[in-house]
C-alpha cells in the first residue's frame, strides 16, 4: 500500500523532531553543545521549521555556556564580541528559516538576549549591537509588544471611605514588566504567540500624600514595598493622619489587598490606628482607585 505524500511528510517531520529532542537531551545531560552541532553538520534536519528550532536551541546553550564557564572572559571586549556574535548568528539563521508564525517568538528571544547584554555590559556594546537592540525593540512594538519600565515611579489616586480623598505618590523604585504575547499577520490571518500577557508592577519606598475633599484632614504615608499586578498586596504601609479641625494627629498601619491590571488598581484597605482617640474620627475602611507607573527607565539605557 502506497503512503500519501501528507503521511510521508508527517513521518519525516516526526522523525526529524525526535532527532532534535535526542540531541537536546544529550546536550543537556553532558552540558556540552557538540550533540547539537553534530546534528546540524549531519544535515539530517531538512525541514526549515525544525532547522530554526535547532539553531534556537544552540543559541540558548551557547549563551548558557558562556555565562557559566566564560564569565571571567567577559572583561575582554574581544571575547565578549565573539560570544555575542556567535549567539546572534544562531538567532539570525533561526529567524531566516522560521515560518511566518514562528518569527515573532525568535525575534523576541534575540531581543531578550540583547536586552540582557545591555543591562550587564552596556559599556562594551558597540554601535552595531546597540542599533540591533533598538531595531528589534521597534520591530516588536509593531507586533503589540509592550516593553518594561524600570526606574522612578509616580501615581495618583482617589480614595473613598467616610469621605472622599485625592492624593499623589512618588516611588524611589518602580518596575513594570513587559508583555510577551505578540501578534503577527500571515496570509491575511492574525496569529498570537502562546506567551503570556501578564503585567507585574511593584514599587519600593513609596511616599504618599492625600487630602480629604470636604474636611481639613491630611494623610502622609510611607510604604516599603507594594505589589500591584495582577494581585495587589501592600504589606508594610505606615502613615500619619492629621485632623486640623480637631488638632489631632495619629499614626496608623494600613494593610491593603486588591486587584490590578498594568498601571491601574482597585484596592481595599483597613486603617489600624495607634491612638485610641483617633479611632473615633479616623477612616477605617477605604476603597482606592489608583494609577501608578514608572516614568523613567534606568535599567536598559544603552548609554
Amino acid at each position: 500500500m502506497f503512503l500519501s505524500m501528507a503521511q510521508v511528510k508527517e513521518d519525516s517531520f516526526s522523525n526529524q523532531k525526535k532527532l532534535i529532542e535526542t540531541a537536546i537531551n544529550k546536550s543537556d545531560e553532558l552540558l556540552k553543545i557538540y550533540p547539537i552541532d553534530s546534528l546540524i553538520s549531519s544535515q539530517k534536519i531538512t525541514i526549515s521549521e525544525l532547522q530554526a528550532q535547532l539553531f534556537v536551541e544552540k543559541a540558548i546553550r551557547v549563551h548558557y555556556s558562556y555565562m557559566i564557564y566564560g564569565f571571567g572572559r567577559m572583561k575582554d571586549s574581544l571575547a565578549f564580541l565573539h560570544y555575542t556574535e556567535e549567539v546572534l548568528n544562531c538567532y539570525n539563521i533561526a529567524y531566516e528559516k522560521a515560518t511566518c508564525i514562528g518569527k515573532p517568538e525568535i525575534l523576541y528571544k534575540r531581543f531578550a538576549f540583547l536586552k540582557e547584554q545591555v543591562y550587564l555590559y552596556r559599556q562594551k556594546l558597540n554601535s552595531e549591537l546597540t542599533d540591533l537592540y533598538k531595531k528589534d525593540l521597534e520591530a516588536l512594538k509593531t507586533m503589540a509588544y509592550v516593553p518594561e519600565k524600570d526606574g522612578y515611579g509616580a501615581g495618583a489616586f482617589i480614595v473613598r471611605g467616610m469621605e472622599t480623598w485625592l492624593g499623589a505618590e512618588f516611588s524611589v523604585f518602580s518596575s513594570l514588566t513587559d508583555s510577551k504575547r505578540l501578534e503577527i499577520t500571515c496570509n491575511d490571518t492574525l496569529y498570537h504567540t502562546n506567551q503570556d500577557r501578564d503585567f507585574h508592577l511593584y514599587n519600593m519606598l513609596t511616599f504618599s500624600y492625600s487630602r480629604a475633599i470636604s474636611s481639613n484632614q491630611n494623610d502622609f504615608s510611607l510604604s516599603l514595598i507594594e505589589f500591584y499586578s495582577p494581585l495587589v498586596i501592600i504589606p508594610a504601609k505606615l502613615g500619619v493622619l492629621y485632623n486640623a479641625d480637631l488638632n489631632s494627629t495619629s499614626f496608623y498601619y494600613r494593610p491593603t489587598v486588591g486587584i490590578g491590571y498594568k498601571s491601574w488598581s482597585l484596592t481595599y484597605s483597613y486603617n489600624l490606628m495607634f491612638s485610641k482617640e483617633a479611632r473615633d474620627w479616623a477612616e477605617k475602611h477605604l476603597i482606592t482607585l489608583r494609577f501608578s507607573s514608572p516614568f523613567t527607565n534606568h535599567r536598559y539605557k544603552t548609554k
